[in-house]
């Protein structure tokens, strides 16, 4: 007879009454299977096998891995914050064979030589000798019928032109500017990589009808300004982050470099953010860095330096602008959230090694742009605590701002909006326009700060203006956004 497991005593095992119950179960099936010749139940516990080695990926066979670069900060390189231009502008070198793709031969076209060369001069008034609308005295009444007019004025300004925008530049647009013609209605534009855009807004092609646009590679880095000579109309500047100030030469048929960093000792830094001209002498440019420099230069200079570099701010000069009226009063907007008025003439240091400023306007936030009004007793500016502030000068003391507010947080893909007043030619009410977050522009009362009217056209404005221009002698705006697209309002 088989051998069955005998069952352990309960009291010397210390098993439960259930635990008892199943293992005499247990023993009672097992006689029975093996009263019936069945086989005996195979172990089915499961055990623990090596687990296979996997075959290395880098194989002898394969040869050593390529390591990855690591990217490092410049903090862990050692190398100082600055250095960073160096390399960007490396970087742009990469993309610029793309762009010269799309834009013309570094020379530019013959056409548009001989087009800006025919033009004739105009003369937009100048700066130096605009009245100031102080000395004027005018009603409650007489003021409001001039805004009523005004408001009809800018509700008749369209997009007219056939196309809703137009490609002008092939990157972001950072700057834009009229030629004072009114033969030829021309719209300059500086871009992102330093692609220089002229769009002939008037013409067309006659093979195609496509907008007429001229391109020009005038610098190799982001284009920060352009503008024309308050003078010479066949003169236009264009300051970039490269660190050089350039301006186009008719007869040369080439951009003629004004201005470099590399070759000023005293200048700290290369990226150049703003430019202006001296509206009595357009030899003398005027130029602002990251480092919170003034750098004042004469473009007859064969050395490329400047004649003089001024620490003004602590941080990033974001503005300048030379008043109108008083060639030798200049207002700078800086990161270090505050706005100051200067007399270039008392350009002298304090005992504390700072130079002493006429004004100094405090705010919460970085002040990204300042700008005189055409009449030079105004002082618009935008700030990152979203708003815009207006300083009524009178005498040599301003008053409390009027603060307007406005989402002027463009972000980082968007140009940084600028308060843009109105020219003295247009013999109207100060006001000003700004571009709008929704896709319109703003226009604002230089007087009161009311907003008066937004240029918008839902069926053509796809993206935010952010750039906008008046013409010096004619009734049109000009708008730009990111895309390189501009269009015009007449």
């Amino acid at each position: 007879m088989p051998l069955t497991p005998d069952i352990p005593d309960n009291e010397a095992t210390g098993l439960s009454e259930y635990e008892r119950k199943r293992q005499e179960n247990i023993r009672r099936n097992q006689e029975m299977l093996l009263s019936l010749n069945f086989p005996p139940a195979p172990d089915l516990t499961p055990t623990k096998t090596p687990a296979r080695k996997r075959k290395a990926e880098n194989s002898s066979t394969n040869g050593p891995a390529t390591p990855e670069p690591t990217r490092k900060s410049l903090r862990l390189r050692g190398l100082p914050a600055r250095a960073a231009l160096t390399e960007s502008v490396d970087e742009e070198k990469k993309v610029e064979v793309k762009v010269e793709e799309e834009v013309s031969d570094p020379v530019l076209a013959r056409e548009f030589i001989d087009l800006l060369a025919s033009l004739k001069a105009e003369n937009p008034s100048p700066r130096s000798t605009r009245t100031n609308t102080r000395s004027r005295t005018k009603t409650t009444a007489m003021e409001a019928q001039d805004e009523k007019e005004l408001l009809s004025k800018l509700q008749g300004l369209r997009i007219r032109h056939q196309e809703p925008t137009v490609k002008v530049t092939p990157e972001r647009i950072y700057s834009s500017a009229f030629h004072p013609s009114k033969e030829k209605i021309l719209l300059c534009a500086g871009d992102k990589f330093g692609t220089l855009g002229i769009w002939d807004v008037n013409s067309e092609d006659t093979n195609d009808g496509e907008p007429i646009v001229h391109h020009y590679k005038a610098h190799p880095s982001t284009i920060s300004t352009v503008m024309y000579s308050t003078s010479n109309n066949h003169r236009l500047y264009s300051a970039s982050y490269d660190g050089t100030v350039k301006y186009l030469d008719v007869n040369q048929e080439q951009f003629v470099e004004a201005y470099s960093a590399k070759a000023d000792d005293n200048a700290s830094t290369l990226i150049n953010n703003c430019l202006d001209i001296d509206p009595n002498n357009d030899q003398l440019v005027y130029i602002s860095n990251v480092e919170g420099q003034l750098i004042i230069c004469d473009v007859r200079s064969k050395s490329g330096s400047s004649t003089g570099v001024y620490q003004l701010h602590n941080k990033k000069i974001g503005g300048i602008h030379i008043n109108p009226v008083r060639s030798d009063i200049l207002i700078t907007a800086s990161n270090d959230r505050s706005m100051r008025v200067w007399d270039l003439r008392l350009m002298k240091k304090t005992p504390s090694d700072e130079y002493q400023s006429v004004a100094s306007f405090e705010h919460t936030k970085a002040v990204t742009a300042a700008y005189w009004s055409s009449d030079g007793a105004r002082i618009a500016n935008t700030c990152f605590d979203d708003s815009i502030r207006i300083f009524q000068n009178e005498g040599d003391k301003f008053e409390k701002p009027i603060r307007i507010s406005h989402n002027n947080r463009t972000g980082r893909w968007l140009t940084l909006f600028r308060p843009m007043w109105c020219p003295v030619t247009y013999q109207t009410p100060p006001f000003l326009i700004v571009g709008n977050m929704n896709r319109w522009v703003d226009v604002f009362s230089g007087t009161t700060g009311q907003l008066l009217h937004t240029l918008s056209d839902t069926d053509r404005i796809t993206a935010v203006p952010a750039v906008n221009t008046f013409h010096p002698n004619m009734p049109i705006i000009g708008s730009a956004n990111a895309s390189g697209r501009m269009m015009v309002w007449s």
